[in-house]
């Protein structure tokens, strides 16, 4: 998990996405893995990402335009899924973490301080560790960078 916008400018849950990289020498499949936070899990639908692909997870209703968020552009690779949380993500921060089929945690994305809307929280780099708190911050200019490298301050 590498980048997350659960307080877009646009509408919510609607607008809201986690980004997903696969940081691995070969392609894995989706399939069997959830991204759960304080709500529940959601489970990810049967899809191959390619060594170094980023994937954005969003509901099935998202839209790569909605005229007030950073656009996502045409070609970002998007899972969709029936909802993210239980409600929607929390706007003032909540733990993901992305598990493998059998249970294994795969990524833990912490609980950052409430950025401003239109905001993502990022991992400073695809490496960096889940337990360094150093690792992860608000995104810088323009706000987000989804399906792609982050920008961290």
């Amino acid at each position: 998990v590498t980048e997350v916008l659960a307080n877009p400018l646009g509408p919510e849950p609607q607008q809201e996405w986690v980004e997903i990289v696969n940081d691995g020498a070969i392609a894995v499949s989706l399939d069997g893995y959830v991204l759960e936070d304080l709500g529940g899990a959601t489970p990810l639908p049967a899809a191959l990402l390619a060594p170094g692909e980023h994937a954005l997870v969003v509901r099935g209703d998202f839209t790569l335009d909605d005229g007030l968020d950073v656009v996502v552009p045409a070609v970002a690779r998007l899972v969709v899924v029936e909802t993210l949380g239980k409600n929607g993500l929390s706007n003032t921060g909540e733990p993901l973490i992305l598990r493998a089929p059998d249970g294994t945690e795969m990524s833990k994305f912490p609980a950052l301080p409430k950025p401003k809307a239109g905001v993502s929280s990022a991992r400073r780099r695809v490496f960096d560790l889940d337990h360094d708190p150093t690792a992860f911050s608000h995104h810088a200019d323009p706000g987000a960078s989804p399906g792609a490298p982050n920008t961290v301050p």
